[in-house]
This record gives C-alpha cells, structure tokens and sequence, in this order.
C-alpha cells in the first residue's frame, strides 16, 4: 500500500483497504449465487450458506465504516484495526495476514 499524505489520510486508507477486500469478497459471493441453479426452496444448503455468508459480509462492511469513523478509546487507531482484523470471520487467514503487514507499514510511515 502506497501512502502519502496526513496521518488522519494513512488511516482512511488503511480501512479503505479492508472494505476493498470486503467488496471483492461480496462481488464473489454475489456471482456464485448470481450463477447458482436455482434451488429448491429451503433444501438447498449451500445456496443458503451463500445467502447467509453474503449477510455477512454486509454486516462487516456496515461494522468496518462505523470503526473507520469512530474515535478509539486509547487515542490509538490501531487497536480498532487490529480488533476488527482479528474478530472479522469473513477475512480469511491470508487477508488478514496481508492487511496486517500493510497497517505495521502504514505505523511505520506514520513514525516517519
């Protein structure tokens, strides 16, 4: 992730990258069900995982915006970043492994 700019401006970039991935993510599950044969209505497990896992990722995005623009408690944006990478059971283990090093270097750039 290439930074520039303010502090408040490495930050907004920061969450801008994990609902990137969140949207990308939500394309997927978006066309997998888009494409999806149509089921039979209430026997079709895995079109139902597909409804549901979709839900979930607009209840994460609704919950990365809301953190983007709230105040953290200790003064430090990180412990809300790292909080919600950590909880999030959407992001998979490489994702959040990804969004992790870019928000260490983004810290690193902020000290700088």
């Amino acid at each position: 992730m290439m930074h520039s700019g303010t502090k408040q401006d490495m930050i907004e970039s920061a969450w801008n990258e994990i609902k990137t991935r969140l949207e990308d993510r939500k394309a997927q599950v978006f066309a997998e069900i888009r494409n999806y044969p149509p089921p039979i209505t209430a026997c079709d497990e895995q079109f139902d995982h597909l409804l549901a896992q979709q839900e979930k990722i607009s209840r994460e995005l609704r919950r990365a915006d809301e953190l983007a623009t709230k105040r953290p408690p200790d003064g430090n944006p990180a412990s809300l970043f790292d909080k919600f990478i950590t909880s999030s059971d959407v992001l998979d283990a490489e994702t959040k492994r990804k969004l992790k090093a870019s928000w260490i270097q983004t810290l690193s750039n902020l000290k700088t």
